[in-house]
């Protein structure tokens, strides 16, 4: 039959003294639950109740589980531990039924069970303070994210969710911003509303622009290597040009201009059709410069006809 001795240590006990007490009560322990038969399993046997000033200090075991309580009378505070075969339950809580602080941690075989009114977090990768504020390094992994009641979402195909306003003073992405469809709204009416100015390297839209004006810069002092155009050159391109009217496939909106690919093979070294990821596009305001160089080489042909009549 396995023996407990409750470890007895005085208030103005020596360190050194309080440390071979505090081993020797572990190695007495760890002998007693080694040693542990079925007469220990009878009530009582281990059962443990210490009461000193304000302090309850209860231990109980049985064949079932393992349960260690300490009760602060003064603080109206409880502490305890209990462990059993299917898990580990630790709590910690203070004052009455209806005015209760309670921390309580639960750990099951398959889960782990948290419940606190504030949570505190200090790691290496990760903090959270009091207030909720996290900062984490790494990345967040998995197949649905879903905050705030749904009002913000990520589903498992990357499509973004936002039930409310996006409001910033600024949105620059270094890699841009790709969307499928883009819609801001404004009351009842979906529509894009910009009261100042869009300045952009590069805007791509697939749709109709509608808008009061389209401004490019065309200062001197940011442009280098500046050429004039050969007017017969651009004369001779203007010629072979086929305009064309299509709709565009998917919004089957109607429209006129160019072929990509027909004025491809006839731009000679000018920039007259880009691309755009698999697909090519043409910069239609740069085909002002070139009606303007073959509208001069015209008119000098027409000048130089005149003088000769006269």
């Amino acid at each position: 039959m396995a023996l407990y001795k409750p470890i007895q240590i005085d208030g103005d006990e020596d360190i050194k003294v309080l440390m071979k007490k505090l081993y020797r009560f572990n190695e007495d322990l760890r002998y007693t639950m080694s040693n542990l038969d079925l007469a220990d399993n009878c009530p009582g046997v281990l059962d443990k109740i210490d009461e000193r000033d304000d302090m309850l200090r209860t231990i109980k075991w049985d064949a079932d589980q393992l349960h260690i309580q300490y009760d602060d009378l003064e603080t109206d505070t409880t502490t305890s531990l209990r462990q059993s075969e299917d898990a580990i339950n630790m709590l910690v809580s203070r004052g009455s039924v209806v005015d209760t602080l309670i921390t309580r941690l639960d750990i099951y075989k398959e889960s782990i069970t948290l419940k606190s009114k504030q949570i505190e977090i200090d790691a290496n990768n990760m903090t959270l303070d009091r207030a909720g504020n996290t900062v984490f390094t790494g990345s967040i992994t998995g197949g649905y994210i879903r905050l705030a009641n749904g009002k913000f979402w990520v589903n498992e195909d990357g499509d973004c969710y936002i039930d409310d306003e996006l409001i910033t003073e600024t949105l620059n992405p270094s890699d841009g911003i790709f969307a499928a469809q883009l819609e801001v709204y404004n009351d009842d009416e979906v529509m894009i509303y910009i009261t100042d100015t869009i300045n952009a390297g590069e805007a791509y839209i697939g749709g109709e622009l509608n808008c009061r004006q389209v401004k490019q810069r065309s200062d001197r002092r940011a442009k280098k290597h500046i050429t004039g155009l050969n007017q017969s050159k651009c004369a001779k391109i203007v010629s072979q040009l086929q305009p064309k009217s299509f709709r565009f496939i998917g919004s089957g909106i109607p429209s006129i201009g160019f072929e990509a690919q027909d004025v491809y093979r006839i731009q000679d070294d000018l920039p007259l059709v880009g691309r755009n990821g698999a697909y090519l596009e043409i910069p239609y305001a740069n085909c002002t410069a070139l009606l303007a160089g073959a509208i001069q080489d015209n008119q000098r042909r027409i000048d130089r006809l005149k003088r000769m009549v006269m």
